[in-house]
């Protein structure tokens, strides 16, 4: 990771205080931040991405 802030409701939920909470271990604080890519796997094939491409993560949509 490049950059990865700490937002508030980051902290309530590691603290378990945020109003919704779903169950563990669907509940990761944090879902911002820019990476970097150091190499792409042998099954991604992409002419938009290249090793060393900054990106933004993409968590995995709850519930569905």
């Amino acid at each position: 990771m490049l950059v990865a802030p700490i937002n508030p409701s980051d902290l309530n939920h590691v603290e378990g205080v945020y109003p919704v909470c779903p169950p563990l271990p669907a509940a990761v604080a944090g879902y911002e931040g820019v990476d970097q890519d150091h190499a792409l796997g042998t099954a991604f094939d992409s002419p938009l991405l290249s090793p060393s491409d900054w990106v933004i993560p993409s968590p995995p949509s709850l519930g569905t």
